[in-house]
């Protein structure tokens, strides 16, 4: 594909996005991952007040990506894994090709689906990164592209899941670390503060990246990578008896120097306030002791209860006894 028809689809691919588009929308975000045999799309929208709302994108441009991949795959190197699309009004547009970082999917991929890949668009041991090499058994990797599909091995999928608590400070660390750094990666031009401000429940989350530039402020959209792997922080950061945060605050400055702040106590205050049920979930998959739970936890949690045993006919919904 030359630079010419890969230019003709990107248009193609913004003109689809403002026939998507909310009304009001002030930035669009649209990112696609991709391998031979599976493939993922999510659009979201900011809106004038700073709010990011999901959008359903249009099933053509599936196509469209998987053709502008094979068609910008280069041998011995391969293709990109993850595109980014951003278009701010009028119809300006940027793109960022994610060529070497792991794919986020909806779904856990197996290692099956990493080899076909390989076998569509092959990169030699120089273009392979480590994630990629680990999947592949790196000591196995020959120097040069063979049949790749010799080499799967059951059960070395990368672990993608993490229990309640089970995150060591220096895992901790390097999640804060990576959030920065894939946030900073996706913000265009001249800045000086990024802040990513994040509140959530297992069934419910809200985020605002706030950037302060020379001229002022405004608004961006969290990358869905960024939002699992605040979702990953907070499960990871599960203390027993005390629970996890409900809000945590990311300060980047010019400098890259990084500042955090987790708030384990008061309410998170969504823009739209969540199901008293949420909290019910969230309570369960992470359990805290009385003298840890804050009055408006109780009032809601409380709510949630009365819900729950009126869904149940009267059954107390949290022991196998009725009520």
């Amino acid at each position: 594909m030359t630079a010419t028809e890969q230019d003709r689809s990107l248009r193609r691919i913004g003109t689809a996005l403002l026939d998507a588009a909310p009304e009001d929308w002030i930035k669009l975000r649209l990112v696609y991952a991709g391998l031979a045999d599976c493939e993922s799309i999510h659009l979201e929208a900011l809106l004038p007040d700073g709010a990011g709302v999901g959008c359903v994108p249009p099933l053509s441009l599936l196509a469209e990506f998987r053709d502008l991949r094979a068609g910008m795959a280069r041998p011995r190197a391969g293709t990109w894994y993850t595109v980014y699309y951003d278009l701010e009004r009028p119809a300006r547009y940027r793109v960022r090709y994610d060529h070497d970082n792991e794919p986020d999917f909806d779904e856990p991929r197996d290692n099956d689906s990493y080899l076909s890949d390989l076998e569509h668009f092959p990169r030699e041991r120089a273009h392979m990164p480590d994630w990629l090499l680990e999947r592949l058994e790196g000591g196995l990797v020959p120097e040069s592209v063979s049949p790749w599909m010799a080499l799967a091995t059951p059960g070395a999928s990368r672990e993608y899941r993490i229990d309640p608590g089970d995150m060591t400070p220096e895992e901790m660390m390097d999640t804060v670390q990576e959030i920065a750094d894939r946030t900073v990666a996706a913000v265009w031009g001249e800045w000086h503060e990024i802040v990513i401000d994040h509140k959530a429940l297992v069934c419910a989350a809200s985020s605002r990246v706030e950037v302060a530039r020379a001229d002022g402020r405004e608004w961006d959209l969290l990358l869905p990578e960024v939002a699992r792997l605040l979702s990953r922080l907070r499960t990871g950061m599960y203390q027993p008896g005390k629970g996890t945060w409900f809000a945590a605050r990311l300060t980047v400055k010019r400098s890259r120097e990084i500042g955090v702040h987790f708030d384990h106590g008061n309410h998170p205050g969504f823009d739209v306030e969540p199901d008293p049920r949420d909290f019910h979930r969230d309570a369960v998959r992470f359990p805290r002791t009385a003298d840890h739970m804050p009055d408006w936890l109780l009032e809601r949690l409380g709510r949630a209860q009365r819900m729950i045993r009126a869904e149940n006919e009267g059954r107390d919904p949290f022991s196998a006894a009725g009520g």
